[in-house]
């Protein structure tokens, strides 16, 4: 699947159409430079690295971003407007190539690498190559709610996975990298509670998203849940974790009745209205088909 992706990719570059995901290339600009230079199509190509961005701009289009540059020059660059860069091109999707399981069949690592380059430049090139032995990897943007389909199994694999390729490729995953990740875990399939920072932590994962606010994502998860988050103890889930133990936490309670939640909320935006002589509270409750003593107790807040 991911050696077809990387196919259509460099196809979608002939046919002059534009890539949304980012191609990220395990390796090192200057290796590349003089063969790509000679490339006729280069100019359908968004080549970015710390140092290039300081003297051109980003069309966005077509994006090849090589991945030792940038962790070698980040820490001389450190600027935010190459981190929204950054930030842009990863929430696009991602291609990421390596020349793993090339070493893995070699004996020498050097004419491993002379070898992975020359694949890729070929394959730019329009060249036949073979790259089934390429490691390649791709992470699209899923459904933050998603997770809510999956067993144990399926979840610990699916974050294991995002975090193995994240952590190679984008130097601000560390910023939101979660501890006790397993007890988080054991909550939510133990208990149905998903904690309020396993929740951004899945919907970044998921979304690709790092550079929308915590209060923004927050917003968006109680939207996709249809409920806000609450404070809890383990003490009153009866549970206890390395992660909370003695602190109060947020989690979202996913055994709430949810419709109930949402009836409640378009009582209360009826409530709103209730100036009107022909809304009251009987209406409203037969409307809802909420009990009466609901909408009554809405009316007091």
């Amino acid at each position: 699947m991911s050696e077809k992706i990387l196919k259509e990719w460099l196809n979608n570059i002939d046919n002059e159409e534009i890539n949304k995901p980012v191609l990220f290339i395990d390796d090192c600009y200057s290796k590349y430079k003089k063969e790509i230079s000679k490339i006729k199509k280069i100019k359908k190509i968004e080549i970015i690295t710390p140092y290039i961005y300081q003297k051109h701009s980003v069309r966005m289009n077509n994006i090849i971003i090589f991945n030792k540059d940038v962790s070698m020059e980040f820490e001389k660059i450190n600027e935010e407007n190459f981190l929204y860069i950054l930030d842009n091109c990863v929430i696009r999707g991602i291609i990421y190539i390596n020349y793993s399981k090339i070493i893995e069949n070699q004996n020498t690592k050097s004419p491993s690498e002379m070898e992975f380059s020359q694949r890729i430049i070929n394959s730019l090139l329009k060249e036949q190559v073979d790259i089934s032995d390429l490691g390649i990897y791709y992470l699209d943007k899923k459904q933050f709610d998603n997770f809510q389909n999956m067993n144990k199994e399926e979840l610990n694999n699916f974050i294991k996975f995002r975090e193995k390729i994240l952590t190679r490729v984008y130097y601000n995953i560390k910023r939101i990298y979660l501890e006790h990740i397993e007890d988080h875990t054991l909550l939510f399939f133990q208990k149905n509670l998903l904690t309020a920072k396993l929740a951004h932590y899945l919907y970044r994962l998921s979304e690709l998203d790092f550079y929308s606010t915590t209060t923004y994502v927050g917003n968006n998860i109680s939207k996709r849940l249809g409920i806000k988050s609450k404070t809890v103890t383990c003490k009153m889930i009866r549970m206890i974790t390395n992660a909370y133990i003695y602190k109060n936490f947020k989690v979202y309670d996913l055994n709430i009745d949810r419709d109930l939640e949402l009836k409640k909320k378009i009582a209360q935006k009826l409530l709103l209205l209730s100036s009107s002589q022909k809304l009251d509270k009987h209406i409203i409750a037969e409307v809802t088909a909420l009990p009466l003593k609901e909408v009554e107790k809405l009316l007091k807040k």
